[in-house]
């Protein structure tokens, strides 16, 4: 299969992509800093773009129409977010980053997607990164809840809107998963990044990118349309429970 993935050089992205490129799928990895990541030089096309932004999303889409025409997955899974204070501390730069990043980036690139696998007309799969914050809201965090949970409002709507053309729609919605996320909210503060995922046993990038294989494997009549995971020690999106066992 031709994959198009967003946020590909760290986390999640970076190990779906190289999960799905081993299984032999042809990879156009989209993302912002491929200095700082090792990647493929065989059937992994290299993207450097930063979906929050319009005309860099339009170039996109240009430079690889030969791939697009071909497209038969995309996987919506560049996201951030910013800070963890009460939603009025926020800046505005900060509402805007997030929701171009995490709500009109990944909007666009599915509607700019979606022409393309109803012309070549083969079974498709578009999958977006959802959140457990999309469906349970939690102090501090009401910016990024709200971007995910537009995000699992956009793979329902277009569950009914491309029934019957063979595309389906799946939301992955984890829970806790210890990449550089954190980083990126704290703005580089790596005790705090580390922090929190401490006491616990979170999930890992891989973890998601097996969900996410596991779904694409799944035959051409069964849309899994939505897979929540969480780790074992986490109860819901705000909860965990100190580990008490080997």
């Amino acid at each position: 299969m031709n994959v198009l993935i967003t946020g590909v050089t760290s986390g999640i992205g970076r190990e779906t992509a190289m999960l799905l490129h081993a299984a032999g799928h042809t990879i156009l990895g989209v993302g912002r800093d491929f200095g700082k990541v090792s990647l493929p030089k065989t059937r992994f096309i290299q993207a450097n773009v930063d979906v929050s932004k319009e005309k860099e999303r339009e170039a996109l889409f240009e430079t690889q129409a030969n791939f697009m025409k071909e497209c038969d997955v995309l996987i919506n899974n560049a996201g951030l977010a910013l800070g963890l204070g009460s939603f009025e501390e926020q800046t505005y730069e900060e509402l805007s980053q997030v929701i171009l990043t995490n709500v009109l980036g990944a909007m666009d690139i599915t509607r700019r997607t979606i022409p393309f696998m109803r012309a070549h007309g083969r079974p498709s799969q578009i999958i977006h990164m959802g959140s457990i914050a999309g469906k349970q809201a939690y102090a501090k965090g009401t910016l990024y809840c709200a971007s995910k949970a537009a995000i699992h409002m956009l793979s329902d709507g277009l569950k009914r809107d491309l029934a019957g053309s063979g595309i389906r729609v799946c939301t992955i919605a984890p829970g806790k998963v210890e990449t550089d996320f954190s980083m990126t909210r704290f703005k580089g503060d790596a005790a705090r990044a580390k922090k929190a995922y401490e006491g616990y046993r979170p999930l890992k990038a891989l973890d998601v990118a097996n969900a996410i294989q596991w779904v694409l494997e799944r035959p051409a009549h069964v849309e899994i349309t939505e897979l929540t995971m969480l780790a074992t020690d986490q109860m819901d999106a705000v909860n965990v429970s100190p580990v008490r066992h080997a």
